[in-house]
This record gives C-alpha cells, sequence and structure tokens, in this order.
C-alpha cells in the first residue's frame, strides 16, 4: 500500500464584521421535538391510572401509550396498557401487550394475573391456569387478590393441591 501525502496551503480566513442588528432571527419551531425525559413514565402512568379510574379509557390508553414510548422496557407500562386495551374490548391487543410485560418481567405479579385474565375472558382456560397459577406462586397468602385466582381456579379444575 503507498500512501500519498499531499501538501496543502491554507491561509487564514479574515474575520468579517457583521453587526449583530442585521443577523436573522432564528425560526422558531414548528414542533416541540424535544422528547419526554424516563423521568416523565411515572408520571404518565400515574396519569393513566387516575384516567382509568375515572372510566376515561381512551385517555388512559394515551398516557400508557406515550409511557411505552418512552421507556419500551418498562414493563409496569405494558401491564397497564394491556390492561386497558382489555376493557375497551381489545383483548388481542391487550394480549400482546401483558406479553411484553411478561417478557420484560417474568416475575411480574400483576401481569400474570391480568393475562390470566385476558386469556379467560377469551376462553383459552388452559393458558389462563398457567398465569392465574404463576400467580399464585408468586404471592403470598396476604395478597387480596389471591382468593379470586384460587376460586376461578377451582371452578376450571385446575386447582393443584397445596397451591
Amino acid at each position: 500500500m503507498v500512501a500519498v501525502l499531499a501538501v496543502v496551503s491554507v491561509r487564514p480566513l479574515k474575520p468579517v464584521a457583521v453587526p449583530v442588528g442585521s443577523l436573522p432571527a432564528p425560526l422558531p419551531a414548528l414542533v416541540d421535538e424535544t422528547p419526554e425525559p424516563r423521568a416523565a413514565v411515572p408520571a404518565l402512568l400515574a396519569q393513566g391510572l387516575e384516567a382509568a379510574q375515572r372510566g376515561e379509557l381512551a385517555d388512559a390508553e394515551g398516557y400508557f401509550r406515550r409511557a411505552v414510548e418512552q421507556d419500551a422496557g418498562d414493563a409496569e407500562a405494558w401491564n397497564s396498557l394491556g390492561v386497558v386495551l382489555v376493557r375497551q374490548g381489545e383483548p388481542a391487543r391487550g394480549v400482546a401487550a401483558l406479553r411484553k410485560a411478561l417478557r420484560l418481567q417474568p416475575s411480574h405479579i400483576e401481569a400474570h394475573r391480568n393475562l390470566g385474565v385476558a386469556l379467560d375472558r377469551q376462553g383459552r382456560a388452559g393458558e389462563a391456569a398457567q398465569h392465574y397459577r404463576t400467580f399464585l406462586s408468586l404471592t403470598s397468602d396476604a395478597h387480596p387478590g389471591r382468593g379470586d385466582v384460587r376460586r376461578r381456579l377451582l371452578e376450571l379444575g385446575s386447582l393443584r393441591p397445596g397451591a
């Protein structure tokens, strides 16, 4: 390999004086393209929860979507989005969001219960029972949702002894 070295003569540029008043004003931004900081995710989750509790599911979905856009690795945001989608009558999209939450955090207790409920409502009792059993294995007897899950597993004939 042969290297070629070129000699270039560079003369310094003479400074040009431009009066400050003659500079054009910066153009205003048409759209605020500043991304929300990741710290905004807890606030978005709180706003989404408040909207869901008021029954404003479309607004809640918007908050939860913004949360997952800000932090796609937030299992709680995916869980919350999944719940709202199911409640809005979009079970397939809700199940997908809940599965995403569990891929991110396999021991997410509420995502297991919520996915179990969503699958159960779709008539997929066998899959639902798996998530219900996982929920039971991850919770203590003090968890407030444990009794409902145990009853549903008994109804499905899927409660294993000692669970």
